[in-house]
């Protein structure tokens, strides 16, 4: 969507959207019966200190943080690090299947041949934001996330920082042409902290485009059996955001945007294989 030349979001802002009576905000507010099968026993572990991430420091501290050296050295908890490897190359995956279905395209924002600024949040292991560095040599990119885990091969006009883009965010106001969100459902508590923090950094008449995918599996073939992993992988993943205070809906944010040409809505089918029976 582009950013306007007055000083205030066009759409419904974020302030009076969060306190609307029902707004799905933010999960902990979802209240349906979730039907998990074996859900007592995960329901009543405690949350230990020791699965908390610290490396950032505390929520007081600026929101960027530079690499250091000691960062780098991936945290082992409970036996297993918080950059999965596996998860890192489901990713890789997910991106090259939008990519087909988007036709290639990297951005559906106009932005042409001019934008000098641009930045990706929750960019993972990079693969968009360097592609994009790649299409724009003469437009700086930046790259940010949590965990330090992209690769050492990048182009010279990307660069990576570290940050959380649950809190404030350190940019300039109004110093990127474009701002990118990709994939970043049930990673953020507040959608409206978010858009506000990306329209504030947005020059006037940039663009912020967001590209996300709903985490409920369905299927019109009956396929999805009741009790499947599949069927029990949707009703988990809006019991962990409750449980993590993670909005996993975004509904709310399609009700705001006054203009609906910008927003585009696709039915993402997926095909997978099934042993034969003999």
């Amino acid at each position: 969507m582009p950013k306007t030349k007055t000083p205030t979001p066009d759409p419904a802002s974020p302030a009076q959207s969060s306190s609307t009576p029902g707004s799905p905000t933010a999960a902990a507010e979802l209240s349906e019966p979730i039907g998990i099968f074996g859900g007592e026993y995960w329901l009543q572990q405690e949350v230990r200190d020791s699965d908390l991430d610290s490396t950032l420091g505390g929520d007081a501290e600026s929101s960027t943080a530079s690499i250091a050296s000691s960062i780098l050295h991936y945290r082992t908890i409970n036996g297993r690090t918080y950059h999965s490897d596996s998860h890192l190359e489901a990713l890789e995956v997910f991106t090259h299947a939008l990519d087909l279905m988007l036709g290639g395209k990297l951005t559906f924002a106009p932005i042409g041949e001019d934008a000098k600024h641009a930045v990706d949040i929750g960019t993972a292991s990079g693969f968009w934001a360097i592609d994009f560095a790649d299409d724009h040599p003469d437009c700086e990119v930046i790259g940010t996330d949590i965990s330090p885990v992209q690769p050492t091969w990048c182009p010279p006009n990307f660069r990576f920082e570290i940050d959380d883009a649950n809190k404030e965010w350190t940019f300039k106001t109004d110093h990127f042409d474009y701002i990118h969100v990709r994939f970043l459902n049930g990673a953020t508590s507040d959608w409206d902290h978010l858009y506000e923090q990306a329209y504030r950094v947005c020059k006037p008449g940039g663009w912020f485009e967001h590209i996300d995918a709903t985490c409920i599996l369905g299927c019109d073939d009956g396929t999805i059996a009741k009790g499947s992993a599949l069927d029990q992988y949707s009703k988990l993943f809006k019991e962990a955001g409750r449980r993590l205070e993670m909005a996993a809906y975004i509904s709310h944010l399609r009700q705001e945007i006054k203009d609906k040409n910008i927003h585009a809505y696709w039915r993402w089918k997926l095909v997978y294989a099934q042993k034969p029976l003999e």
